[in-house]
């Protein structure tokens, strides 16, 4: 349950910033995802960790 709450937080936060358009800051998110991803939702989810990167990609 913690997980799937964090998991829809991250995709809301990256949604926000791509209404925002901050690109300049794009490599510092894709650290921070990338640490997360392989924390939290490689064992747990992967279906969940494919939608996040294809939402990063769509930047």
């Amino acid at each position: 349950m913690i997980g799937m709450f964090s998991a829809r937080y991250i995709i809301l936060f990256f949604y926000s910033l791509r209404v925002f358009n901050l690109i300049g800051q794009k490599k510092i998110l894709l650290v921070i995802l990338s640490t997360i991803t392989s924390y939290q939702f490689f064992t747990e989810n992967r279906k969940l960790e494919c939608r996040i990167l294809n939402l990063i990609k769509n930047f």
